[in-house]
């Protein structure tokens, strides 16, 4: 079974996609949020079989909700009704600035940077679950 991480951003949705063995995260893709986006993630799910959706919950530094919050929020319910599999809130706290500061090192454009920001954010909001799950056991 594989888990699927997604960094749902205005723009954008990052992707990230498990292992067999629920271990390792990998960055998959970048969804244009100009599609269809839910039939996008559905097409994902079914392709790599994916047993659950991690979504990341953009939270303030302080645990708060913040406008994108909601948002992320209500794309997550409507995403619960188009799918046959779980959809799961985890926190997203410091993800992007984790990803802005490796990319930082990196040679490479703001046009090419921002969709490896986000593939690479859904990545860590993913990895983050899968190393809880671990702990948990």
């Amino acid at each position: 079974m594989v888990k699927l991480g997604l960094d749902v951003g205005e723009k954008r949705i990052g992707a990230a996609i498990s292992d067999a063995s629920e271990t390792v995260a990998f960055p998959l893709l970048t969804i244009e949020r100009n599609v269809d986006e839910l039939e996008e993630i559905r097409k994902i799910v079914e392709t790599h079989r994916a047993n659950e959706v991690v979504v990341g919950l953009p939270l303030s530094l302080q645990g708060k909700n913040t406008i994108q919050t909601e948002k992320v929020r209500e794309f997550a319910e409507r995403l619960k009704k188009s799918l046959q599999v779980p959809v799961k809130l985890w926190d997203e706290r410091l993800t992007t600035k984790q990803v802005q500061r490796f990319l930082k090192e990196l040679p490479l454009s703001k046009k090419s940077e921002k969709p490896l920001r986000d593939k690479l954010s859904a990545c860590l909001i993913l990895q983050s679950y899968l190393d809880y799950l671990r702990k948990s056991k």
